[in-house]
């Protein structure tokens, strides 16, 4: 059984898509989070001593809670993974289209 009709192929793949896009717009969600709490306060402009973590968002920086940055530094670094995972998920699913368009391409 090659890969091209392989069934667990198949699910592996659709598992991949799901799990990357759920993960992406996850941790896109925690940043537009991020950018709605913080955007516009003043106050966070300035490092404190309940506030010793530096994240950037928009180009400025901003300092925050321990657990808030570590969550959203973690989230900004994961949401590309979780992306390619997705994209080759739904790269696999369509391998037969992908293969045919390959081997027709212009020489």
């Amino acid at each position: 059984m090659t890969i091209f009709r392989s069934r667990w192929t198949d699910i592996a793949a659709k598992s991949f898509a799901v799990i990357g896009m759920l993960g992406f717009f996850a941790c896109w969600s925690v940043g537009r989070n991020a950018e709605v709490q913080i955007l516009g306060h003043e106050e966070l402009m300035r490092p404190d001593k309940t506030r010793p973590v530096a994240i950037e968002l928009k180009g400025q920086t901003f300092y925050v809670r321990k657990e808030y940055g570590r969550r959203v530094l973690l989230a900004d670094r994961l949401m590309f993974v979780f992306f390619g995972l997705g994209f080759a998920g739904i790269a696999l699913a369509n391998r037969t289209q992908l293969t045919g368009l390959w081997k027709n391409r212009k020489s």
